[in-house]
């Protein structure tokens, strides 16, 4: 596994967990890519992702249909992970969430999603974070 997948392989109690898979890709990567998705889509919250029409109705963020985003929601989808992945690990906040959650800086997804869910908090105010990220990732 390279070391890039390693970033983004299962970590639990410290050791490698061979079961996860997910996107071979860099945390700058995830962070532009989550932003770019950002700024094509509708930003959410209360929800990792939705489907938009006249109302937003709840969806996976691996769903095809899925034209709205939270901030974890367009990292979750960049990371393409499997549905197991998606009803285990990222549910129990541990393998690729705890990676997401360390990239944006934030302990945890229960902090991530407060943070996201901020009733004063602007689509712009998550790019601007994203931008942030990346920005001390590359070090200029």
């Amino acid at each position: 596994m390279s070391t890039r997948a390693q970033r983004y392989a299962g970590i639990v109690g410290g050791h490698m967990n061979p079961n996860i898979h997910v996107r071979d890709i860099t945390e700058v990567q995830m962070l532009k890519e989550a932003r770019d998705l950002l700024l094509d889509s509708e930003w959410i919250q209360g929800m990792n992702a939705g489907i938009k029409r006249w109302k937003v109705l709840r969806c996976s963020p691996m769903d095809k249909r899925a034209n709205a985003f939270s901030l974890r929601g367009a990292c979750i989808r960049v990371l393409k992970p499997s549905q197991r992945e998606l009803s285990v690990e990222f549910h129990n906040d541990t393998g690729p969430s705890m990676l997401i959650n360390k990239a944006l800086g934030f302990k945890d997804g229960y902090e991530l999603n407060e943070w996201n869910d901020n009733t004063e908090r602007t689509k712009d105010d998550v790019i601007n974070h994203i931008n942030h990220c990346i920005y001390i990732r590359e070090g200029s």
